[in-house]
């Protein structure tokens, strides 16, 4: 997961940086990955380096020791620990400035082939991609450009004091990609005390950080924050992209409540690029959690059909996930939620078993009796319980007791029609079925929301909070149907 850094003031009107905070399972799947992916094993092959730099982007500054020279060893919730296993494709770029060393050169790899400055071919192909303009057009590549170049820039200076060109001939030469820090990426002086006109936003605090243009800025955040009347849209990536890319200038936003405004620090231009990142913010100040949350800002039509009390009715609450509920409305309207899912008529037919199902499984042990361990309504709490109360239907319906408490229920001549498929053409079909109803429309269409609910109530145990939760257990399969997670959030 990607992390861009925020900026909040402190206590003396100072702006300070950070780094979104990830969560321990984000943190223990992020590290297994760089593990694996970053051995040297992987990265002996093409694809395997191409997954481990692609993990470690952005995140090349945490093998910067010195503050000065833009590490983010000490930034907080910058999590290097996690990123360590990057070192092994970059052990060979230089992190100490060649102008302090004894002037002599680095001579061959361990393999015996002539290198300049130890760098060998992949390490000059990554730097060259890593530097060029379509890299630091984006914050993250700058980030990483600056990474590796911090230390050779008195290459490139026009000081003759500091030019240390003469003395490392070929390190200069290995490291010409560098060149686009010192010089901006169209040539021209970036940064310096001259004045050149216009905003743009500084990523480095070393001397000789380059400065993004404006243009550079404003594309930047159209491109992962724009979708305008499309409400297909917003997608978890466009939130996650978007939120990476806004996080820096929240604070230019008098309708949030998280940062203290900093407009009078960065300035009202600067803050004039980053206008679309307002759509991130929620009624409350803070920033959207999902793109249901924003869906639901952008395009809720208001209509009393979508909303009860302030409660999401297509959406169902979760109260055993924060202990409970806010107020009497937000009982009455799970209440009847339950009602609704699990009314049914004994000389009918089985459908209903299904839907009651899928809003009662994580709250079916408050009505256990097969011994206290199984009854949770001491986790839940007695009002949570009570609103869930409709579900006991599932323990006394004939109906329900005819079958297993599984939403996917088949009739007899589909179930044969399956038994034919193989079990990876079943898994496309609902995976197929999951990508099609799985979306933020289901909060206005209840047979749409039946259907996502049906196709994911097989691995419903991947959203369930607390016990019973087996997503770390079963990570790769859980992910495979992670837009079911649009039930839960």
């Amino acid at each position: 997961k990607r992390h861009a850094p925020i900026i909040f003031t402190d206590d003396n009107n100072q702006l300070q940086r950070s780094f979104p905070p990830m969560t321990q399972a984000d943190l223990l799947e992020h590290s297994e990955n760089l593990f694996q992916s970053c051995s040297e094993r992987s990265i002996a092959t093409q694809v395997g380096r191409e997954a481990c730099l692609s993990l470690c982007h952005g995140h090349y500054c945490c093998f910067e020791k010195d503050v000065e020279f833009g590490s983010c060893v000490a930034t907080p919730n910058s999590y290097c620990f996690v990123y360590a296993a990057c070192e092994n494709v970059i052990m060979d770029f230089g992190f100490t400035n060649i102008n302090l060393e004894d002037g002599s050169t680095k001579g061959k790899n361990e393999g015996g082939s002539v290198d300049v400055d130890g760098l060998n071919r992949e390490d000059l192909e990554l730097l060259d991609a890593t530097c060029s303009k379509e890299s630091v057009a984006t914050l993250d590549g700058i980030r990483d450009c600056n990474a590796f170049c911090q230390h050779h820039l008195c290459c490139f200076s026009s000081d003759e004091g500091e030019n240390c060109q003469g003395d490392h001939v070929e390190e200069c030469e290995a490291y010409e990609s560098c060149r686009i820090i010192a010089e901006g990426p169209e040539g021209e002086e970036s940064g310096g005390g001259g004045g050149s006109g216009g905003s743009g936003s500084n990523v480095s605090g070393g001397g000789g950080s380059i400065t993004v243009t404006p243009e550079q800025v404003e594309k930047a955040v159209f491109d992962a924050c724009y979708f305008g009347n499309d409400e297909s849209k917003v997608t978890p990536r466009l939130v996650s992209e978007c939120h990476s890319i806004c996080s820096s200038r929240y604070c230019c936003f008098e309708s949030q409540t998280m940062f203290s405004n900093c407009r009078g620090i960065v300035g009202d231009d600067e803050c004039e690029l980053y206008s679309l990142c307002e759509q991130m913010i929620n009624e409350r100040g803070e920033e959207v959690k999902n793109f249901i949350e924003l869906d639901e800002k952008e395009f809720d039509t208001g209509d009393s059909s979508s909303s009860n009390n302030g409660v999401d009715s297509g959406t169902s609450y979760r109260p055993g996930s924060n202990g409970g509920f806010i107020d009497e409305s937000e009982f009455e309207a799970t209440v009847n939620e339950v009602k609704a899912a699990c009314a049914h008529d004994e000389s009918g037919g089985e459908s209903w078993v299904a839907g009651c199902h899928a809003m009662c499984a994580d709250y079916l042990c408050c009505f256990s009796t097969d011994g206290t361990g199984s009854n949770c309504k001491d986790v839940h709490g007695d009002d949570v319980c009570e609103a869930y109360s409709g579900c006991k239907v599932l323990y006394s319906s004939s109906s329900a007791s005819k079958l297993p408490f599984d939403s996917q229920q088949q009739q007899p001549q589909q179930q044969q029609q399956q038994q034919q498929m193989s079990a990876q053409d079943k898994e496309q079909v609902q995976i197929d079925e999951m990508t099609e109803t799985c979306v933020p429309k289901i909060r206005r269409d209840v047979d749409l929301r039946e259907r996502c609910r049906n196709v994911c109530a097989s691995r419903d145990c991947c959203w369930k909070d607390g016990p019973g939760n087996c997503y770390q257990m079963n990570t790769d399969w859980c992910e495979e149907f992670s837009l079911c997670e649009i039930l839960v959030v």
